[in-house]
């Protein structure tokens, strides 16, 4: 594939993701990377491809993350111990740091209150993202939009039913996995937030035991007669 045939099929795949076509940018950046001859052993990566494109990359040298870092285990931990308040906290991190590099008027507090509609936007503009990164990992959007939200009513649920509501981080996990990718790319000298926080081990201890009380509680409490 010649130079030039690469940077027409680059300019179509972002002019696809522009237009919300997700499907066909996803295909056409698949090809890009999979046809172009420059790396035949593991595909063209993003900085080679910019380099015969013209396009630029955007790293950060600063460290600033382009969404929320945190590992996948301590983003579980978190939730668990802090009965969902973490979710909360990663949803307006992450709204702060898209209203931060995109310099809009968005409001992350309240798109972090009304989490259930706007979670699919923020998932979509963390599809949005790797995609323009040439990242192959992949996410539905859609349908984990739709998971988070049926499980997260679960919390809601009498009796020990509540208890599928902890769930709904497990529909996060895929998203952050694909975070970590995009600041991996964007910002390589991000923290990447492994570690637990003086305040991190005082939300495990203090909500774990409280966790533990209210678990043993549902689950032995006695029957009302029938």
């Amino acid at each position: 594939m010649s130079d030039k045939n690469v940077y027409a099929l680059f300019a179509a795949a972002r002019k696809a993701r522009d237009e919300g076509n997700v499907d066909e940018a996803r295909t056409l950046y698949k090809r890009v990377i999979t046809e172009y001859p420059a790396q035949p052993e593991a595909g063209v990566s993003r900085i080679e491809l910019e380099a015969i494109t013209g396009e630029q990359i955007e790293v950060d040298a600063s460290g600033v993350p382009m969404y929320f870092a945190v590992t996948p285990f301590k983003l579980v931990v978190m939730f668990i111990c802090t009965f969902g308040i973490y979710e909360m906290y990663w949803f307006y991190k992450n709204w702060v740091l898209i209203k931060e590099r995109e310099n809009s008027n968005i409001m992350p507090f309240w798109r972090t209150f009304f989490s259930p509609i706007f979670c699919y936007f923020l998932f979509k503009r963390v599809q949005a993202s790797a995609l323009d990164l040439s990242i192959q990992r992949e996410i539905s959007p859609g349908l984990l939009t739709a998971g988070w939200i049926v499980v997260t009513l679960l919390m809601g649920s009498p009796d020990a039913f509540w208890l599928l509501g902890y769930i709904a981080v497990l529909f996060l996990l895929p998203v952050q996995a694909l975070v970590n990718d995009i600041n991996s790319v964007a910002a390589p000298n991000h923290d990447k937030n492994e570690r637990f926080s003086g305040w991190n081990i005082s939300s495990i201890v203090v909500g774990g035991l409280l966790f533990l009380l209210v678990l043993s509680g549902t689950l032995l409490a006695p029957k009302p007669p029938s």
